[in-house]
């Protein structure tokens, strides 16, 4: 089984609270309060960063490959039967040029989407 990493942003929430704890326990236990707040000022500048950072890097919009799309054409009159690359302005029911095999009119009857080959 893989290993699923842990999500950062929960163990970023989590150091926050007790940063904010210690600091608390500092500031009131200490009598140098201009050192207590630098100190709380930088952690606060540092994990703010973090957890920005973190939010920014785990909801990227993955990349979807787009499909490919396929129209197919049959013969009003005869078995013809054949699928090619989608082209602007193709729809269902549209009327094509003569049949090959019969001189019958062809048609597109479907149109419909292939997930593309992934390049690995």
């Amino acid at each position: 089984m893989r290993d699923t990493p842990r999500p950062l942003i929960p163990t970023l929430a989590a150091a926050s609270v007790a940063l904010a704890l210690i600091l608390i326990a500092l500031s009131l236990t200490t009598h140098h309060l201009e050192a207590v707040a630098s100190l709380l000022f930088f952690l606060t500048l540092v994990v703010a960063s973090a957890s920005l950072i973190a939010m920014v890097s785990q909801h990227r919009p993955s990349a979807k490959p787009t499909p490919s799309f396929i129209s197919v054409v049959n013969c009003l009159k005869c078995e013809f039967r054949e699928e090619r690359e989608f082209k602007e302005g193709d729809f269902v029911y549209k009327r094509l040029e003569k049949c090959s095999k019969c001189g019958g009119e062809l048609f597109i009857s479907a149109i419909y989407a292939v997930k593309r080959a992934t390049e690995s």
